[in-house]
């Protein structure tokens, strides 16, 4: 696609290329650790790409390594392969062509690439030509989800790009404003949250707001969100399991006394046998059991345990409509997880 350009290797002063002009960035200016200690260590391998622009150069690809340069190495020549201009959305398409060849785009790279990409082509061919070269599923849910992306504040997009927050948490807080995006991110970093965490209180946050027709910010007060994280006294952990157990309750205001007698009946199992937990917090009405085997013996202890679980009062209360629905199912003969 590319085979067309020409290019000519130069050596140019940083002070000739237009750091300014951002038209083809698509990364975010950041802290590329292990790329500067590359660049440190071995110097530039891959040369960055510019074309002739007025009395200096435009970058077209390159972005990172010149963050990473003019704090590094501020003074020295930059390695460019120099071409004649293409057109602006060719310039942009190279860029993006350059970056996919090696690795695979950051959710906010490819969230850039997609709004800046709708300045010159329609949907559909972005679709169906630049989604695939992503790496990204070609249809019109995974480019509007992607897109989306470009709504989340800088902290956000700073979180998201470097893989401290999911991209499934970030779909969900972009939902909220950039000041309610901003509470979050201060809440799971006070918190210290790691990714299953960070999803299920964005989901959490998200639902809870839906169901109450408030915004999210106020779901968070309700919470008493920043209150708990402003408790010196308290270590991350309980913070984390505080403000758990807060949006639970408020999304389900019987979570406490369920959550209650969940632990009383679970009590009567040998945690050293299964270990028993709420799936979803009942919302499936299921029950996850988790269990590692040490021997034939041990396994015969566990499959006891699971067998006096079957007919305890744990599971006749807990499994309920579960056990109605494989019931209904069976007499219809299909399958209970259709």
């Amino acid at each position: 696609m590319f085979d067309d350009i020409q290019y000519q290797y130069r050596s140019v002063p940083l002070s000739g290329l237009n750091l300014a002009d951002e038209d083809n960035r698509i990364s975010l200016p950041a802290d590329y650790a292990r790329l500067e200690k590359s660049i440190s260590e071995t110097g530039l391998i891959s040369p960055v790409i510019v074309c002739a622009s007025g009395v200096g150069y435009k970058v077209i690809c390159g972005f990172k390594r010149l963050d990473i340069l003019k704090k590094i190495k501020p003074g020295e020549a930059v390695k460019c392969l120099v071409c004649d201009p293409p057109p602006p959305a060719r310039q942009l398409a190279l860029n993006i062509a350059e970056n996919t060849s090696s690795r695979q785009l950051d959710p906010v790279e490819a969230a850039n690439a997609l709004s800046k990409l709708s300045a010159f082509y329609e949907r559909g061919e972005i679709i169906e030509k630049f989604l695939p070269a992503m790496n990204i599923q070609k249809s019109e849910y995974a480019y509007n989800k992607y897109l989306s992306l470009t709504a989340l504040c800088r902290r956000a997009k700073e979180f998201t790009a470097s893989e401290r927050i999911p991209l499934a948490a970030a779909l969900q807080i972009v939902k909220f404003s950039g000041s309610e995006q901003e509470k979050f991110l201060d809440v799971i970093e006070a918190c210290r949250m790691g990714a299953n965490l960070i999803n299920e209180t964005a989901q959490l946050v998200f639902e809870t707001s839906m169901q109450y027709g408030v915004c999210a910010e106020e779901i968070l007060t309700r919470a008493g969100c920043e209150t708990i994280i402003s408790n010196s006294d308290l270590t991350p952990n309980q913070k984390t399991d505080e403000i758990r157990r807060a949006l639970h309750s408020l999304k389900r205001p019987m979570y406490e006394s369920v959550m209650a007698r969940f632990k009383e009946l679970a009590s009567e199992f040998d945690s050293r046998k299964i270990s028993l937990n709420p799936f979803a917090y009942f919302e499936k009405d299921e029950i996850s059991v988790k269990f590692n085997i040490a021997s034939v013996k041990d396994l015969e202890q566990k499959i006891a345990a699971l067998l006096r679980l079957k007919d305890s009062r744990l599971a006749s209360e807990f499994l309920k409509k579960n056990a109605g629905q494989a019931e209904a199912c069976a007499k219809k003969g299909t399958r209970s997880d259709d």
